[in-house]
């Protein structure tokens, strides 16, 4: 859950969950994460779209919840499908 009051600074955001009220950040600054990350960039365009199995993705936003871990959340860039894909951040260190 995001509360309306959410916002942390410019592009951040924290949201929790609701069963435990574990609290963490959004991040929606995507543009400057995928030039600091170029793994990042190469990634979704092998991201393989579940609706109309074509690949390629844009980056809408990710959240992470664990120090380990992310969910990024994109877009098809063939069919405009929106879904998330979870990924381990050692990969992209």
């Amino acid at each position: 859950m995001i509360p309306r009051d959410s916002r942390v600074t410019d592009g951040e955001y924290k949201a929790f969950c609701k069963g435990c009220r574990y609290s963490f950040p959004i991040h929606m600054d995507v543009e400057g994460f995928t030039r600091s990350q170029p793994d990042v960039a190469y990634w979704l365009k092998g991201m393989r779209c579940p609706a109309c199995l074509k690949t390629g993705a844009m980056l809408d936003f990710r959240v992470q919840p664990s120090v380990r871990g992310a969910i990024y959340f994109v877009t098809c860039a063939a069919c405009q499908h929106p879904f998330f894909e979870k990924s381990s951040l050692e990969a992209f260190e």
